[in-house]
């Protein structure tokens, strides 16, 4: 038996005999390019605006057409710009046979008379709707869409116009409904649906609208991605809408980088280029902090455009809540004091037993969709109404539906109240 035992037990001496372990391989790590794009009339802080360059085999590359298209739509000039590697403008960039160009720093160069920095507009809501030759292919992809697909049905019964999903959808506006009043002073109904509508409400026209999915429509407000208008080997010079990832995160690139969208009958050319312009200015805060003093250009109230240089605080003015419902100008009086800013009317509680909190930002509210939902739908929720306060009223734990539980003092949530 001692035999027996002996000859099942390892032996402990020496050192033990293991197999051999196969190397583990850590994954490469994902690295998104960018390009850099200055403006040559001011030494140091000179970057304008940064986009991801993940395109081509060694997703090192960024596309043309869309860079440009970006650099053209915060440049004040009647001239169409160009980019170069240089500060003197020469020699000039031209993408390659699949309409990219590298990843690196570039200067966007216009011509200017006066000699001056060219001016720049400094956020969206001063931006009068414009565009220059490049707009050609955001007509064409347009065109694609509708002629590809009748859009017989109702727009409720389409499905996902990013991932052809028909779970959870729900509508999205393309210009933001906080954006009513630059829908309305920019006359921007003469490109879709009149309906019936005049002013600020024709910013709800069909033409206006997409189906998304909830997360998708999350990731699109929050400039996750935008649409634009590429040219592929199947549609040739001809544009058809693609999403473009505009976030250096490796998941947004993998699901919404170069994906063809699903038809977009309907849906004008003006509207997605205006919402490409929403989707580019938030990126200029950085050079609108900086210390010194931008040649900007301001769209006035009698549509005439004033170009001057601002000092560093009034252009630090303009970069205030970039894209959120609200975007601030040195000419307007301050948020505090206007009187249809939510964000200062509003309280929640989310029927917790903390202490009640001031809204600092439309995200704050969860009911609320970053300031660009379908909540805005309603006239109530319209730029320039009358503001909106969110009264809180007891609410009992417990109380589901309606039901109150016997004994017990009921809440009756939140109420709106003019």
């Amino acid at each position: 038996m001692e035999s027996t035992f002996a000859s099942i037990i390892p032996s402990t001496s020496g050192a033990p005999n293991h197999p051999s372990e196969p190397a583990v391989e850590h994954p490469a790590t994902f690295i998104i390019h960018r390009i850099t794009i200055k403006h040559p009339g001011y030494g140091g802080n000179n970057t304008l605006l940064a986009l991801p360059a993940c395109d081509g085999i060694s997703k090192s590359h960024a596309h043309y057409a869309t860079v440009h298209a970006a650099c053209s739509i915060i440049a004040y000039s009647s001239a169409d710009g160009w980019l170069s590697p240089s500060r003197n403008g020469e020699p000039r960039t031209e993408p390659d046979t699949e309409g990219l160009v590298p990843a690196g720093v570039y200067f966007f160069h216009v011509t200017t008379e006066d000699g001056e920095p060219f001016a720049v507009f400094p956020n969206f809501r001063v931006w009068p709707f414009r565009y220059g030759k490049g707009f050609v292919l955001w007509r064409q992809a347009a065109y694609e869409a509708t002629a590809l697909v009748s859009p017989a049905a109702p727009r409720t019964t389409e499905t996902c116009r990013i991932t052809n999903k028909s779970l959870a959808c729900e509508t999205s506006h393309i210009v933001p409904t906080s954006e009513k009043s630059w829908f309305a002073d920019n006359e921007m109904d003469q490109y879709g649906e009149l309906g019936g509508r005049t002013g600020q409400d024709v910013a709800d026209c069909a033409s206006n609208l997409l189906r998304l999915r909830r997360d998708v429509h999350y990731l699109w407000d929050n400039y996750y991605f935008s649409i634009v208008p590429k040219c592929t080997p199947e549609s040739g010079d001809k544009g058809t809408w693609h999403t473009h990832s505009m976030s250096q995160d490796q998941e947004v690139y993998e699901d919404f980088h170069n994906k063809p969208t699903e038809p977009l009958a309907g849906r004008t050319a003006e509207y997605l280029f205006a919402r490409f312009a929403w989707d580019i200015f938030p990126k200029l805060i950085g050079f609108l902090q900086s210390s010194q003093p931008r040649r900007l250009a301001v769209r006035q109230a009698n549509g005439d455009v004033d170009v001057k240089f601002y000092t560093p605080p009034e252009c630090r003015r303009f970069a205030e809540a970039q894209g959120r419902g609200r975007s601030a100008s040195p000419t307007k009086r301050s948020r505090k004091d206007d009187s249809d800013s939510l964000a200062e009317e509003a309280e929640i509680d989310c029927y917790s037993r903390k202490r009640p909190r001031t809204c600092s930002t439309l995200s704050d509210l969860d009911c609320l969709d970053s300031g660009v939902s379908d909540m805005s739908q309603s006239s109530s929720w319209n730029h320039g109404g009358p503001p909106v306060r969110l009264e809180l009223f007891k609410r009992t734990e417990g109380c589901v539906d309606g039901y109150e539980p016997r004994g017990r003092t009921r809440h009756r949530g939140l109420a709106l109240t003019t």
